[in-house]
């Protein structure tokens, strides 16, 4: 038998079908039923028809046309259904791109896409010709757009089911986000073919809970409106939420859910744990894929949602979202995974060996893909199009291609699919090469584990070992389960360490993110020893050589060097290690005694007399080991060398930069051999004028453009976010992290530190302190922190413990937002080694000042309307007003100056610009100077109403002129040119 299988199904669909043709059609039929529920509101299919035809004649009307592509960076909100269907309407494909993405992410996906347009809702500037701007969407409002004037018919364009329905970046083996080409009649068969498999209908309500930029959203979204159903649209809070998740799905009365595995197996555990009669009757269908099935869900979920029938499916993006499938009707007690199932309709699976050929059942073999799902392609990467997606021998047309998925597979006796993981998930640790997945498998059957995700990880030698991730429901003990592996596993896929989490960090499309997984630390390894200091020399340097070879600390004295990450192959490297200290301990004997108690136990029993005297460096006692040290006559051991201090991080001076937490960071940038330029080439600052009070002020904001983690990430700077309970718990994470000479950025309320109180008037202020030491002796935390009432100063100074925890606990108490996701930051010692690199922030900064012209334009209006008002004869000096205008030129001088900063280094041939930003900073100054003098009481000179009048003209003047500077491009090849 040939490891070949089909749908066995010849239906075909129209050529002219179109993904946006079924929900036109249902507009007709069924114009005031739900097309979309959103936050307690909803939108009739007419009326998301009328809007999607407004915005996409006003996409024409802009010059999109048949087969361009266009961006779209919308939340999940009704807009974002809005912004696809005109696009598709308009005739040409989307591009989703997700507004939390890194601004460079976003436009390397629109510029390598090719987009000519975009749709977003807010005003960042994205590298494409045409951008629209819809407004906000709050509350589940649809936002009225300039599109409301254009016509609200459906566009009269003849568009072939062969054209492409959308452009979808994945993650590419090489790092670069790689664009797959899917043309609308690939997601129009799968639409179909779920749709009357399921019987969905007018009746259904389904929960969309998938990002945009996943292609679980393609029938989230169009399916649904093709069948006449309902979309729920879940807010991006609840989604992570479990009480809010079941809330809404019985208040929404859910009958389709559609999701990664994790998605739902989260809320099926906690169902589970805290809500065990909780019983949904409306749910119909569930549909999982994207990983692995979990067979535990697989056989509980049923308890919560009994009328639901479950279907696991997979495929890959290259093939329109799912092109096999399994109804699971049971979960017998041998399997180890789900099978993955058969066909859908129209599409072609088959298992080949490295030589194209099929395999023999019951065989392993790659796994790949034919029939109408297939891809067009990869855009813009013919070599990986032409690696990836080949002509398939199978069928008899050659136009057919099949899809090469990396997926390896075999074919059971029932004649369905079975998945065995992917192919370029397998590891090669010491010439074994090893599928990370069947380690998992293995583990998740294990007696209290929850989740598991296996990877390699690698010392700074190079050398790879494997580690196992965890979270568990019950207490684990490391041994047991070393033991447990050993009789199922080989020894060379057993992990050489096993971290214990709370909970796993999941992506937008809600799997685990195994790039943000901690580094392997102590703190959360899974050990079964207590942590017991080693106190006498020996005992510490045969601690500090453990240290060298496992790159761990504290270790010790009973951590078993097999249980915290050693080998054989580390075993080798500590004896080198030990007797370059003094202490030769033989291969066998580090193989027999295997903690630091045990092996300081042999030398000080003198089992290796070949210890030379004359090899072990005298040591100079500390005052509390002496008693130790007498135990030993005959020989002395090196005192620990201590580690090499981190570079103190010095204050940073040259500029004040938007908050508290930039002018931590900056120290940190500086620390690790990063460089400010980018940070400061990723916002653009503009005059605000507040007209509503009864004397306006002018001020300044940054209108960013990228968050700072973002930027940390372009960074290349590896940093922990973290939100720590306070107290001791918090001291210890600390302490912990101090040790590794790691930095840590902390979120405080200044009210709570004793010695700022007085300044600030007991106000609580949210501020950030950089932390980079800590004195035991004195129960002290070394701190850098900046001050900046009225002038950037930074100051080196001590905090008592207690009083910053309490400041810390102040600031989660009273200012942290619930928004806000971390109070705490760690950057690790270890960073990889980066090269900055100066063209992309020049580019960067040019593309700003291209993209914000009209929001520049405005800020000079601004700046000339606040000076007309404060040179007339109706302005006068109140003192409330005066304050507020410091205030308000405080934040314009410091934007200034970080202008004028970032133009010295960044625009070469922009001086003049930078000079002007200069003499701007300057009159500003002296206006402020004279404001102050004000506020203390001191009378103005009579002439102060002409010598603000003639600096105002001058700022507005000089403005224009680097304005005028800015908008002027460089000399073409020129360092600054825009590209």
């Amino acid at each position: 038998m040939r490891a070949l299988a089909d749908s066995h199904s010849k239906l075909s669909i129209s050529a002219a079908a179109t993904l946006h043709e079924g929900f036109e059609a249902r507009a007709v039929l069924q114009p005031e039923h739900p097309a979309i529920v959103f936050a307690g509101e909803s939108i009739s299919y007419q009326e998301l028809n009328r809007r999607a035809n407004c915005l996409a004649h006003e996409l024409i009307a802009r010059g999109v046309r048949p087969n361009d592509h266009v961006g779209v960076s919308v939340k999940r909100n009704m807009n974002l259904v809005m912004a696809l269907l005109a696009v598709l309407k308009s005739g040409a494909a989307y591009v989703p791109v997700d507004p939390g993405y890194p601004a460079s992410r976003k436009n390397y996906i629109l510029q390598h896409s090719g987009a000519s347009a975009a749709i977003c809702e807010d005003d960042e500037p994205l590298n494409v010709p045409v951008q629209i701007r819809l407004g906000s969407a709050e509350a589940g409002a649809t936002a009225a757009s300039s599109s409301a004037g254009y016509p609200s018919d459906n566009p009269d364009l003849s568009i072939d089911g062969s054209a492409l329905a959308y452009i979808m970046y994945t993650s590419g083996s090489t790092g670069t986000p790689k664009g797959v080409m899917i043309e609308h009649r690939s997601a129009v068969n799968l639409i179909s073919w779920v749709n009357r498999e399921l019987d969905m209908g007018s009746r259904d309500r389904g929960l969309f809970v998938t990002s945009v930029c996943f292609d679980l959203s393609v029938y989230d979204i169009f399916g649904l409106l093709a069948a006449g159903g309902t979309i729920v649209l879940c807010p991006e809070p609840q989604i992570t939420d479990p009480d809010s998740l079941t809330q809404l799905l019985l208040e929404q009365r859910i009958t389709f859910w559609n999701s990664v595995p994790t998605t739902l197996h989260y809320l099926v555990r906690h169902l589970a744990e805290y809500i065990p009669d909780f019983a949904q009757l409306e749910l119909r269908h569930i549909f999982l894929s994207g990983d692995w099935v979990p067979l535990e869900l697989a056989r509980n979920y049923s308890r919560y949602f009994p009328r639901a029938k479950l279907t696991a499916l997979g495929g890959a993006t290259e093939a329109a979202v799912w092109s096999i499938y399994y109804p699971v009707t049971e979960v017998r007690e041998d399997w180890t995974s789900i099978p993955y199932g058969i066909p859908v309709e129209q599409n072609y699976w088959y298992i080949l060996d490295d030589d194209l050929q099929p395999v023999a059942a019951g065989e392993t073999g790659e796994l790949y893909i034919g029939g109408i799902g297939v891809a067009r392609g990869y855009i813009k990467d013919p070599v990986k199009t032409a690696q990836a997606f080949m002509p398939d021998p199978f069928r008899e047309s050659e136009a057919d291609r099949m899809y090469r998925t990396g997926d390896l597979g075999r074919m059971r006796e029932d004649g369905t699919i079975e998945f065995l993981g992917r192919r370029d998930d397998q590891v090669k640790i010491r010439g074994f090469r090893i599928e990370t997945k069947e380690v998992e498998k293995m583990l998740l059957e294990y007696p209290g584990i929850r989740d598991v995700a296996v990877m390699a990880r690698s010392h700074s030698s190079g050398d790879k070992y494997l580690c196992a991730y965890l979270t568990a429901a019950q207490a684990v003990s490391g041994a047991a389960l070393k033991m447990y592996l050993a009789a199922r596993l080989p020894a060379y896929m057993l992990p050489s360490v096993f971290v214990l989490l709370e909970h796993f960090p999941l992506n937008a499309n809600g799997k685990v993110d195994k790039k943000q997984l901690p580094e392997v630390s102590l703190h959360n390894m899974l050990t079964d020893s207590e942590f017991t200091p080693c106190t006498t020399p020996l005992q510490q340097s045969i601690c500090q050589a453990w240290g060298a070879v496992l790159e761990l600390e504290p270790i010790g004295l009973d951590h078993d060097f097999f249980e915290i990450g050693g080998s054989s192959i580390e075993a080798v490297t500590l004896q080198s290690e030990l007797a370059r200290r003094g202490i030769p301990l033989s291969y066998e004997e580090l193989l027999s005694a295997s903690t630091i108690r045990a092996q300081a136990g042999l030398v000080e029993a003198g089992v290796t007399p070949r210890v030379s005297a004359a090899c072990i460096p005298p040591v100079q006692v500390h005052c509390g080991e002496v008693a130790a040290a007498s135990s030993l006559p005959a020989r002395s051991f090196p005192e620990p060398v201590e580690p090499r201090p981190f570079t103190q991080p010095q204050p940073f001076n040259d500029l004040y930069y938007k908050s508290c937490l930039y002018n931590s960071l900056f120290p940190v940038v500086n620390v690790f051999g990063r460089n400010i330029n980018t940070f400061l080439s990723s916002d653009m600052f503009v005059y605000t004028l507040d007209s509503a009070q009864a004397e306006p002020y002018l001020s300044a904001a940054c209108m960013e453009s990228a968050p700072p983690e973002a930027i940390l990430e372009q960074l290349h700077l590896t940093v922990r976010y973290e939100s720590p309970q306070g107290g001791n718990g918090l001291k210890e994470r600390l302490t912990a992290g101090l040790a590794r000479q790691s930095l840590f950025i902390l979120w405080v309320d200044s009210f709570y530190e004793p010695a700022r109180r007085d300044a600030y008037m007991k106000k609580h202020l949210a501020h950030t302190l950089l932390v980079y030491g800590y004195s035991e002796a004195q129960d002290q935390f070394i701190v850098l922190e900046h001050s900046h009432k009225d002038a950037l100063n930074y100051r080196e100074r001590t905090l008592a413990a207690a009083d910053l925890l309490n400041s810390y606990q102040g600031y989660r108490q009273h200012l942290m937002s619930s928004a806000q996701t971390y109070t705490l930051m760690e950057f690790p010692r270890f960073q990889q080694p980066y090269t900055y690199e100066l063209l992309p922030d020049v580019n960067r900064l040019n593309c700003l000042y291209r993209t914000q012209r009209d929001d520049i334009t405005q800020s000079l209006q601004a700046l000339s309307a606040f000076k007309d008002h404060y040179t007339s004869q109706h302005w006068s000096y109140t003192e409330q007003h005066v304050n507020r205008q410091i205030a308000g030129l405080n934040a314009i001088i410091d934007s200034k100056r970080a202008e004028k900063y970032r133009l010295e280094r960044l625009l070469t041939e922009r001086q003049a610009a930078a000079a002007r930003l200069g003499e701007i900073t300057g009159a500003w100054m002296d206006i402020r100077s004279d404001l102050i003098r004000c506020s203390k009481g001191i009378a103005l000179p009579d002439t102060w109403r002409t010598v603000h009048g003639r600096l105002l003209e001058d700022i507005v003047h000089k403005e224009q002129e680097v304005m005028e500077m800015m908008y002027r491009p460089a000399s073409r090849g020129k360092e600054g040119a825009w590209q």
